[in-house]
C-alpha cells in the first residue's frame, strides 16, 4: 500500500487552541491523547502580533487528561517554540517511543499585546501497542533544520 493510502486512520488532527485574538497571559490548548501514535506534530500558527508583542509556546504532558487531580500537567523539559514576534509558523515535533506521559497539550502565552493564534496537533506514524509519552521533541521553522532534539 502506498504511504498515506488511508489517512483516515494514519493521521489525527486535533485542534489544539481555537484561533483567537488571544489577550496577554496564558492560555492551556485542549487535552490530547497520544495513544495509538508514536509521533505528534505541533504546528503553532501566529497571526502579526499587536505592538511589541510576543507569543511564546512550550508542550506539557500528564498521565491523564487532567479531569482527575487539577495541576496535573508537567513541562516537558525542552519542549518549547521559539518566541514569536512575526507573523509565521513554527513546528515541534514529539516522539512517543518512551514510557512517559499519555496526554498532551500546548500552553501559549502572550505578553505586552494581543495576538492572533491558533494550534493544532497532527499525530502519526499508528501504532496498535499501548502508548503515549514522549521521547524526543524537535522544534522547527518552515524550510529549515531542526533547532533541537531533546
Amino acid at each position: 500500500m502506498p504511504p498515506f493510502a488511508d489517512t483516515a486512520s494514519e493521521l489525527k488532527i486535533v485542534k489544539a487552541t481555537l484561533p483567537a485574538a488571544q489577550a496577554a497571559g496564558a492560555v492551556n490548548g485542549a487535552d490530547v491523547d497520544t495513544i495509538g501514535f508514536r509521533e505528534s506534530l505541533w504546528v503553532l500558527h501566529v497571526g502579526t502580533p499587536g505592538s511589541s508583542g510576543t507569543i511564546d509556546a512550550k508542550l506539557q504532558e500528564a498521565p491523564d487528561s487532567g479531569t482527575g487531580t487539577a495541576g496535573t500537567y508537567a513541562d516537558i523539559t525542552g519542549a518549547t517554540f521559539t518566541q514569536k514576534t512575526a507573523a509565521g509558523i513554527s513546528y515541534l515535533r514529539a516522539k512517543h517511543d518512551a514510557p512517559r506521559k499519555r496526554w498532551m497539550r500546548i500552553v501559549t502565552t502572550v505578553a505586552v499585546a494581543t495576538s492572533p493564534l491558533s494550534a493544532e496537533c497532527i499525530l502519526t506514524n499508528p501504532t496498535v501497542e499501548p502508548g503515549g509519552g514522549v521521547a524526543a521533541v524537535v522544534a522547527s521553522t518552515p524550510g529549515q533544520t531542526p533547532e533541537k532534539v531533546i
